[in-house]
């Protein structure tokens, strides 16, 4: 009896945790042209992120920076200025926010534009659990057809947080979350090919 009860005891607890708990599918599937390497992918442009939550205009800039940062420091591309390609889209009709591939085909500064998406944002476990669910993707786009030539694609990816949080962190957290969320989409884009 004692068995019995202490077995069903654990079983309302388990189904109790689980329905508190988040679900996460973190799914990350990450695809690359087979022609890459004969693409000659040397000056990127990283596009204003879309953001679809409330922190837009924060996690876009942070976002769009980190791109940078990786691309120059890791990956060695060179990367045109945010002001450089901003006024580019502008002046070729592109939203720069908008269509990938049609950016890609409309700048002729770059011999790639970097798109991030950010579908999903979820903030609801950043103070209980130091996490975020995130989904969206990270594109390149060849510039001469606007042809997609790198993608990481995340849904409900959990990003944890860097430290212990409090009211006084939280920002910064978020900050860093969204940097690394950043890094690892892109880890899987080849290096600058020197010829």
């Amino acid at each position: 009896m004692k068995h019995a009860l202490s077995v069903c005891l654990a079983g309302l607890i388990a189904l109790g945790l689980s329905c508190t708990s988040p679900q996460a599918d973190n799914l990350r599937e990450t695809y690359l042209d087979a022609d890459y390497k004969t693409l000659e992918v040397i000056d990127v442009a990283v596009l204003k992120p879309v953001i679809a939550v409330s922190a837009d205009a924060v996690l876009s800039g942070v976002m769009r920076t980190a791109a940078r940062q990786y691309l120059l420091d890791t990956k060695a591309y060179s990367v045109l200025a945010d002001d450089v390609t901003d006024t580019a889209a502008a002046a070729n009709g592109v939203d720069a926010t908008g269509d990938g591939p049609t950016a890609a085909r409309a700048l002729d500064t770059a011999d790639a534009v970097l798109q991030i998406s950010v579908t999903e944002w979820d903030r609801e476990w950043l103070v209980p659990r130091g996490a975020i669910y995130a989904s969206g993707r990270v594109s390149v786009f060849a510039r001469r057809d606007g042809r997609r030539i790198y993608e990481t694609t995340f849904t409900r990816e959990r990003l944890a947080s860097p430290g212990r949080l409090n009211e006084l962190n939280l920002g910064e957290a978020e900050k860093q979350m969204a940097m690394d969320l950043v890094r690892v989409s892109l880890a899987g884009l080849p290096k600058k090919i020197t010829r």
